[in-house]
């Protein structure tokens, strides 16, 4: 994933993520958290500056589109091949300690915090 300066078209930023990105990426409400989706069965949560890696959602499946965030409630909603949608809030201070832990899910959604 290559984060590019729109002004001056330089590079800020490229940070190499674990299977391909297809889908487009999306923004936190805060515009802290850059949220991209992979074949290799993870939603990575990097930083908007330095495009770290903040936190993992992992998924049974690839996740081919773009997550959609809520932004009145900075919630994420996230669909993979796998059947599931998952709802994760991009709040919860736990989801960026854990960076290794799967996300529950049931078919139509599951619930986790993010911040």
């Amino acid at each position: 994933v290559t984060c590019v300066d729109v002004v001056t078209g330089s590079t800020v930023w490229q940070t190499r993520l674990h299977g391909r990105v297809e889908g487009p990426a999306a923004i936190s409400a805060g515009g802290r958290i850059v949220i991209v989706g992979t074949y290799g069965n993870v939603c990575y949560l990097l930083d908007v500056l330095s495009g770290r890696v903040m936190s993992r959602v992992h998924v049974a499946d690839a996740c081919k589109g773009g997550a959609y965030v809520h932004t009145a409630s900075n919630t994420m909603y996230l669909g993979s091949h796998d059947g599931h949608v998952r709802q994760v809030c991009l709040c919860d201070p736990a989801l960026y300690t854990h960076t290794h832990a799967p996300v529950a899910s049931t078919r139509t959604q599951s619930n986790a915090c993010i911040g």
